[in-house]
């Protein structure tokens, strides 16, 4: 079921951007009508060419997928302190088999299928909160430019 989702919110990433750019049925020419059609060259994109939902969450994706290897590093380092500092108080001294990478002596991988399948998924769910959060912030910055350009006039 996990995994079912997983694949399911990497798709709709990875396809809902180009939605708008797929129902394009040709060149934009009314910018210089002298032009010879070339179908090999790329045509420009017009500025009101994409709705203003595709621009908020292409840029949502963008940062998304950036923020993706910072929250596997974050995670990751949270839970094997958590992990360890759990271990080592239920042990009553400290756990040297559970103990991060930095302090470990040992070279060997020590998170199960389980554990890495957790990690993965509370790293994608902590970068889109990252995308969802920017386009909050943003959402906020632009009615506050909205409002000081009401009070200028």
């Amino acid at each position: 079921m996990v995994r079912r989702v997983f694949a399911l919110l990497l798709s709709v990433l990875a396809i809902a951007p180009s939605i708008d750019a797929q129902t394009r049925s040709g060149p934009d020419v009314s910018y210089d009508a002298d032009a010879i059609y070339d179908p090999d060259e790329p045509v420009p994109y017009q500025p009101d060419e994409f709705s203003p939902w595709a621009y908020d969450l292409r840029r949502g994706e963008i940062i998304a997928i950036g923020a993706f290897p910072l929250a596997m590093i974050v995670t990751s380092l949270t839970y094997e302190l958590g992990r360890f500092a759990y271990r080592s108080a239920a042990a009553g001294a400290v756990s040297g088999e559970y103990a991060p990478w930095f302090f470990s002596t040992s070279v060997e991988e020590t998170f199960s299928n389980e554990e890495r399948i957790g990690l993965v998924i509370s790293s994608a769910v902590l970068s889109v909160g990252v995308g969802v959060a920017d386009f909050f912030l943003g959402r906020r910055e632009a009615r506050r430019e909205a409002r000081r350009s009401e009070q200028k006039r």
